[in-house]
């Protein structure tokens, strides 16, 4: 779990910075799109910690009562 924890906060992280530069040169939708994509998979590790579990597919099951 802590490789998946820590993969999705390191593409949290580069999906974030992506949408700085592209607000930078004024790519709003671009931008919106990626700060968007960081928000989430910031949140998922956090959920996978708190619930001490590691799949993205439980994950979904929770967030929708699938």
């Amino acid at each position: 779990m802590r490789k998946e924890v820590s993969r999705l906060w390191e593409q949290a992280l580069e999906d974030f910075d992506t949408a700085e530069k592209l607000l930078e040169v004024e790519k709003y939708y671009a931008s919106v799109f990626f700060s968007e994509q960081a928000a989430e998979k910031a949140l998922k590790p956090l959920f996978f910690l708190a619930r001490g579990r590691g799949r993205s597919r439980s994950f979904w099951r929770r967030a929708t009562g699938i």
